[in-house]
């Protein structure tokens, strides 16, 4: 089942060399070329950079020739901000079984909408097309390894025939994972899977020749070890991926909420689930420090957060609290998604760099 790409299809755009006024120019050399930031859509689309993807919450997709999507997640803080993935490398862009791509000879970044992802077993079989999709891309293209994924679609906490849409998903991902690879806990990059409020399934993710470390924290039970209470199949991610390339470390941490070993903790505390998830943000960079040698030294070390709030009235104390614990170093997205599960009322994903 699933879609097949044939290594040679796909439309390849463009490919050009890096601009010397580039502010990232100067980074290639150094072998630091991934990147992201939140910037207005005006200074996105208008970039001298070499971008890879645009991420827009909350509005259409931006038109442009490099990959973009629209999710239906409305921002909370002030002034719309889009997400952006830039080079300092200049990239290809193309196009397979409806993914976009861009390619810079290191990373491969794929977007994916699908406007019509259907509900129970259509829901199902079309993730796991869309997962076969992605692989198929990923070893047509040369880069077997997944560093991160994000996965939007509405009414995560739906249900249907006894299972909530979240649990549904979770069983085709794992079935596209194990159909493909066999045993494949070891494969699995850090993820994300957040609730829209309409709108297109969207799957975008980054790939790379290099494997990266993939990484579990020391406070929780690893999410694929889940016991059945939570689904007929455990969700398939890892807590964090950690990419080295030459001097840079690039710290992927995987959407993070207050769960302590695999139970939800503070029900109906959104200060006290806040507390919990830094301080599971806080476990995974500290082990990672320790055992992987990285530079990371805390918190402080993060550049990028998009923090989902389940309740908008809750914004206010969710960022004066995280501005008190982290400061204002870090670029935020404050975005209003529904959590997998309906108990838990905030989550954080982070990008740490060195």
């Amino acid at each position: 089942m699933g879609v097949r790409i044939n290594p040679g299809s796909g439309t390849a755009v463009q490919r050009g060399p890096a601009s010397s006024s580039d502010p990232n120019s100067a980074n290639a050399a150094a072998g630091m070329a991934l990147h992201v930031r939140y910037a207005t859509a005006t200074e996105a689309i208008g970039s001298r950079e070499n971008v890879l993807a645009l991420i827009q919450f909350g509005a259409e997709p931006a038109a442009a020739a490099y990959p973009s999507a629209g999710i239906a997640m409305a921002q909370l803080d002030e002034g719309a901000r889009t997400e952006v993935w830039t080079s300092a490398l200049a990239a290809r862009y193309g196009s397979a079984n409806g993914i976009r791509y861009a390619d810079d000879g290191q990373v491969l970044f794929g977007v994916l909408a699908d406007d019509a992802p259907g509900s129970g077993a259509s829901f199902e079989r079309r993730v796991r097309e869309i997962y076969d999709a992605a692989f198929d891309l990923c070893q047509a293209q040369g880069y077997p390894h997944l560093l991160r994924v994000w996965n939007y679609f509405a009414d995560i906490n739906g249900a249907r025939d006894g299972l909530e849409n979240y649990q549904r998903f979770c069983r085709a991902r794992a079935l596209a994972f194990q159909e493909r690879f066999g045993e494949f806990v070891p494969l699995l990059p850090s993820a994300s899977a957040i609730g829209t409020d309409a709108g297109p399934f969207v799957l975008y993710f980054i790939a790379a020749r290099q494997a990266g470390m993939h990484r579990e924290n020391p406070r929780q039970l690893s999410a694929y070890s889940y016991p059945p209470q939570y689904g007929p199949r455990s969700p398939s991610f890892a807590r964090a991926t950690l990419y080295r390339h030459d001097q840079h470390e690039l710290f992927f941490i995987s959407g993070t909420a207050s769960i302590v070993g695999h139970e939800s903790m503070h029900r109906g505390d959104v200060r006290g689930q806040l507390d919990e998830t830094l301080r599971n943000i806080e476990a995974l960079i500290e082990s990672t420090r320790r055992e992987e040698s990285v530079r990371f030294r805390g918190l402080g070390d993060i550049s990028h957060l998009k923090v989902y709030v389940r309740r908008p009235a809750d914004l206010a104390l969710v960022r004066e609290h995280l501005r008190q614990r982290i400061g204002d170093s870090p670029q935020v997205l404050y975005l209003q998604g529904e959590i997998c599960r309906s108990e838990l009322l905030v989550e954080i994903e982070a990008v740490a760099e060195r």
